[in-house]
């Protein structure tokens, strides 16, 4: 197996949620109450959406959640390409 480059797959990983936290956040934003929660309850089966309040939803909400997604996606691409490289020279 070749090795991956954890700062790439960690960059990769934090961008990708980050556009899809943002994208969620448009979702929440423009739809109104009764689709989002169609849409969520669609999505996360089984659990209980109907808590979801738009009016909640601030701007810096919004901001501090993309900044912690792609902290989060970071850390998580890291960890993931290090077992990845790890488990190739042992395979």
């Amino acid at each position: 197996m070749e090795n991956i480059n954890p700062q790439r797959v960690g960059v990769a990983v934090a961008i990708t949620g980050t556009v899809a936290s943002l994208a969620c956040a448009l979702l929440v934003w423009i739809l109104p109450q009764a689709a989002v929660q169609a849409v969520f309850s669609s999505i996360f089966h089984g659990v209980s959406v109907s808590v979801i309040d738009k009016t909640s939803m601030t701007l810096g909400n919004v901001l501090l959640g993309l900044v912690s997604v792609g902290i989060l996606g970071y850390v998580l691409g890291l960890v993931y390409a290090y077992v990845y490289n790890w488990i190739g020279k042992r395979v």
